[in-house]
């Protein structure tokens, strides 16, 4: 679900950059957010910063506004990234958990 949930916010973080016009409500919230993040606060934009730094997008936050993203090729390949780092998280975790030790044996693939 928490996947998901960034794919959507990145969507929508691109669509805003490529089809809001200047002069709107939407823009202007957009750019607030931004100077927020730059400022260092912990804001929305910060996150989807942060998201697409780790999976190595940060081509796309660093990109002028006025540059058209290509949502068809990025989300993809970033949705096949976030699935990545969370498999080897998930593994990660499960062999270094004590805890854990009996699923370890039992659950043999990731679905």
């Amino acid at each position: 679900l928490k996947l998901e949930e960034s794919i959507n916010v990145i969507k929508h973080y691109i669509r805003l950059r490529q089809n809001v016009p200047t002069d709107s409500l939407a823009a202007d919230a957009l750019l607030c957010q931004l100077e927020l993040d730059v400022s260092g606060a912990k804001c929305w934009a910060s996150g989807v910063r942060k998201t697409l730094e780790e999976c190595g997008f940060a081509y796309v936050w660093n990109s002028p506004m006025s540059h058209v993203l290509n949502s068809s090729q990025i989300i993809p390949s970033l949705d096949q990234r976030l699935n990545d780092m969370y498999f080897q998280t998930f593994t990660t975790e499960i062999r270094n958990n004590n805890k854990l030790r009996t699923y370890r044996l039992l659950k043999t693939t990731y679905n």
